[in-house]
């Protein structure tokens, strides 16, 4: 596995459940958002407010292509990151993803009173909240895995989310082995073929037979059948390609 991101909607506990799994796992924890912060040397509802959402998408997604060339890390990504298809395609191309969500009530308790929610500034949060859910579901069903953290503390999300990935490794590890084992049974597979015609002499049809017999060929020579044989079932294929030509 390469790395791990957890994508969400804001205040589904992804930072804090984050550096806690990258503290189990001994890992690098990254908020894709700060380090966006730190690269425009402006907050994000500073970025929204003097660019526009459009701005902010195009500098998240080229901080995450660069980030996920990383492994071994942790990344709590901003809640619309999956809106972008091509987003997805990297996460799912360098790591696995894991939805952390709540109810509309836990994401409005846990994220009232901060400033640095421009998407919640408005007058009916929550209303917004379960219109922005709404419309990013089927974006966030694209996840690998999905854990609701409503009444979950951070110890426990982290514990599911190592215990998902756990299963997850080993259903992949499993996939490879059967996929090995096919590749295998393939290589026999051709391996006997080839022995069987090399060694132990080819199926001959009656035609070819009927070549042998009246050529004299020594039949104790398997590739000596293959190489007589081929030369004289082109003579005479030739033969009748002669005989078609002369009749048109």
């Amino acid at each position: 596995m390469g790395n791990i991101y957890l994508v969400g909607f804001m205040g589904t506990g992804k930072t804090a459940a984050g550096k806690e799994l990258a503290k189990k796992k001994k890992w690098q924890f990254l908020d894709l958002d700060e380090l966006i912060e730190l690269r425009e040397k402006r907050t994000i509802p500073d970025i929204f407010a003097q660019e526009g959402e459009p701005y902010f998408r195009r500098i998240e997604k080229k901080v995450l292509k660069e980030a996920s060339k990383e492994k071994k890390f942790v990344y709590a990504c901003g809640g619309g990151i999956v809106i972008d298809k091509e987003n997805i395609k990297v996460m799912k191309e360098t790591g696995i993803i894991i939805c952390l969500t709540a109810t509309p009530e836990a994401i409005l308790k846990r994220t009232s009173g901060y400033a640095h929610r421009p998407l919640l500034n408005v007058a009916d949060p929550k209303k917004q909240i379960e219109l922005l859910l709404k419309l990013r579901a089927p974006y966030y069903a694209q996840a690998d895995k999905t854990i609701d953290t409503s009444k979950l503390s951070v110890k426990e999300v982290t514990a599911k989310i190592i215990k998902l990935t756990l299963r997850s490794k080993k259903i992949k590890t499993g996939f490879m082995f059967i996929e090995l084992l096919l590749v295998l049974a393939i290589i026999m597979f051709i391996a006997f073929k080839v022995f069987k015609l090399y060694f132990k002499g080819p199926s001959l049809n009656k035609e070819t037979q009927q070549v042998i017999s009246e050529q004299g060929i020594d039949t104790t020579s398997s590739k000596s059948i293959i190489d007589s044989t081929r030369n004289k079932l082109e003579d005479i294929q030739n033969q009748h390609i002669d005989e078609l030509n002369k009749i048109k």
